[in-house]
């Protein structure tokens, strides 16, 4: 006799609750593992913790209880209930913040003279700061968290720093060669004991974290000059971008060994970003793994010409321009960031400082596109980041973002700004050292 889809779905339930080669594949399912040695670090690091996998799954159903009652935000408007904390333990400008993933409560940032502050924020709108020994002597350029939020890379003109995340201490830094200097890095995010290092003198480098050596170097296909650097770094699990001086960016594939090492890097292709025919440096760039409007993943891409693009990635390794929008002229480095939770459904909401003082959350769905020409023109329509009411249809043709939310606060120019993962919070910095992390109301 035929049995309904429900009784079906009770019977897959009650295999998965009594059955423990079952228990054991969804737990491999859960955490992303397709190997027995994944799930062998897993259950490893139970028995560290002294959790049992009965223990562990029983924490997974009911975190995903409690998930259903999580805090919600809307993606078509942003509402803040205000400020939960403002940061002032930096006597130098902002250069780079950086929640932890998939936290909330925990915020890196650095400053022009190589300081690093680790903030823990509380639930009762306070916070405690951490500042670490100061291991750079030049401005920190980059940061980036490990997947488990253990460790903390630290990049700039100087070097490299690794950092115990728990304690605020160096656990080893990496000098670079005296011919070149750091522009950009990050962890490789499927193997964090590598890193990936972007050199004034145009190479991609992987670094072994652990030894601090170069492992292999790449140099990006480009005209004959001397002077290009790679300015920004960014990966997938499948693959590595650079974006370089001249406002290129080149995809590179992620060849694996038998064992899951990087084996190789192999150049495929590249796409113009830079508006202006005479080149302009890509400051950085943001892989997204879904976007709704691209149907694929896509790249958020900043360029020093104040260009944002958003890139689609599609099959085949191909990369495809799919909306290049102009925002107000900045006078130095000003970071774009997605607003994780707006790319489900539609093109995403942009963040990003200005030089007014304010931060802006643009809106890129209205934004059609147009040719380059009239994008080196459109920040005549822009005054402080808001377009100006006789402009708005000639604006919205020359790819000029709308303003959905301006954020005051600042006194000074906001040299960057990143979002919790869950968009609860929104974190910006300014020139004068002053952190503000402004709290979403929930709706």
């Amino acid at each position: 006799m035929p049995v309904d889809q429900a009784t079906l779905a009770c019977c897959r339930q009650y295999i998965l609750n009594n059955d423990r080669h079952a228990r054991v594949k969804r737990e491999l399912w859960s955490n992303e593992s397709g190997t027995y040695l994944g799930l062998q670090d897993y259950i490893l690091c139970l028995k560290a913790q002294g959790i049992s996998l009965e223990e562990a799954a029983a924490n997974r159903q009911a975190n995903a209880a409690l998930s259903l009652h999580a805090p919600t935000f809307s993606t078509n408007s942003f509402e803040f209930s205000g400020t939960h904390s403002v940061l002032t333990d930096s006597k130098a400008g902002i250069t780079v913040l950086a929640f932890a993933n998939v936290r909330n409560d925990l915020l890196a940032f650095a400053n022009a003279e190589g300081d690093l502050f680790l903030a823990q924020l509380h639930p009762d709108s306070t916070s405690t700061v951490t500042q670490a020994e100061r291991m750079h002597r030049r401005p920190i350029a980059s940061l980036d968290w490990s997947l488990d939020n253990t460790q903390l890379l630290s990049g700039g003109e100087d070097g490299l720093v690794i950092w115990d995340a728990c304690t605020a201490t160096a656990m080893r830094t990496i000098n670079h060669a005296c011919h070149s200097h750091v522009c950009c890095s990050r962890f490789y995010t499927p193997h964090c004991a590598l890193a990936l290092v972007g050199t004034s003198s145009g190479a991609l480098e992987v670094m072994n974290c652990s030894s601090g050596t170069v492992d292999q170097s790449y140099k990006v296909p480009a005209p004959f000059r001397h002077s290009i650097q790679i300015t920004a770094v960014e990966c997938s699990l499948q693959h590595v971008f650079a974006g370089d001086s001249e406002g290129t960016l080149h995809m590179y594939n992620a060849e694996l060994a038998p064992k899951g090492q990087l084996h190789r890097l192999v150049w495929l292709t590249k796409i113009r970003t830079a508006a202006n025919k005479q080149g302009s440096p890509v400051i950085a760039v943001q892989h997204v793994p879904f976007c709704g409007a691209t149907d694929s993943p896509m790249l958020l891409v900043t360029t020093r010409d104040s260009t944002i693009s958003i890139v689609a990635l599609y099959q085949h390794n191909r990369m495809s321009m799919h909306t290049r929008c102009v925002v107000p002229p900045m006078a130095r480095n000003l970071r774009a960031s997605v607003c994780p939770l707006s790319v489900i459904q539609d093109l995403p909401r942009v963040v990003m400082g200005s030089e007014d003082a304010s931060v802006y959350i643009y809106n890129f769905s209205g934004a059609p596109q147009g040719n380059s020409s009239s994008v080196k023109n459109a920040t005549g329509l822009l005054k402080g980041g808001l377009l100006l009411g006789n402009a708005v249809s000639a604006a919205a043709a020359v790819n000029a973002p709308l303003v959905m939310k301006a954020l005051k606060g600042h006194r000074s120019p906001v040299g960057d700004v990143c979002w919790a993962f869950d968009e609860s919070r929104l974190a910006s910095g300014d020139l004068d050292g002053i952190v503000h992390v402004w709290e979403r109301s929930i709706i």
